[in-house]
C-alpha cells in the first residue's frame, strides 16, 4: 500500500490495510496518516519507506511462510481486536445515546 505522505492520501490510507490484515494477510503500508497506528511494524506487517524497503519486505514475506503465517495471523488478531463490529460496537452504540 505504497502512498505518497500528501493531505489526501492521508485522508484516505489505512482502510485497505485493514482489509488486508481481516484476511490474515501481513500489510505492507507507507508510514502516512493512521497507517503506523494500524500496522505494527515487524508484527502485524511493515511499515516501508524507500524503494528497497518495500522490495526487501515483500522478498521476506515471499521466502518466508512461517513468517508470512505469524504476522498474518498477529494482524488478523490486532483487526478482531480494535477494528471488528464486536470491538467498535460500543463506540457505535454510544453515538445513539
Amino acid at each position: 500500500m505504497p502512498l505518497h505522505d500528501g493531505e489526501l492520501e492521508k485522508g484516505k490510507c489505512g482502510f485497505k490495510a485493514i482489509q488486508y490484515m481481516s484476511l490474515g494477510i501481513p500489510a505492507l503500508v507507507s508510514p502516512v496518516g493512521v497507517n503506523t497506528q494500524i500496522v505494527t511494524d515487524g508484527l502485524t506487517g511493515y511499515t516501508c519507506v524507500t524503494e528497497q524497503d518495500w522490495e526487501d519486505k515483500i522478498l521476506r514475506l515471499l521466502q518466508d511462510s512461517s513468517l508470512r503465517q505469524q504476522l498474518g495471523q498477529a494482524a488478523r488478531m490486532r483487526v478482531e481486536e480494535h477494528y471488528s463490529v464486536k470491538a467498535t460496537w460500543p463506540q457505535f452504540l454510544s453515538l445513539f445515546q
